[in-house]
């Protein structure tokens, strides 16, 4: 049982994390045009946990 919840827990937030990702690169790339293929070179979710999160 907690295998499972853990499973769809992870299921869930890689679903968050990638819409929620689509949504900062829609609003980088209406504001800022040349940093949308920046982002994509350097790890963007480790930028967006950095903006996001940034106690951690």
């Amino acid at each position: 049982m907690s295998r499972l919840s853990k499973k769809m827990v992870q299921s869930f937030f890689v679903l968050f994390s990638t819409l929620f990702l689509f949504m900062n690169i829609g609003i980088v790339h209406s504001k800022n045009f040349y940093r949308v293929p920046y982002s994509f070179l350097t790890s963007p979710l480790v930028k967006l946990s950095a903006t996001k999160y940034p106690s951690e």
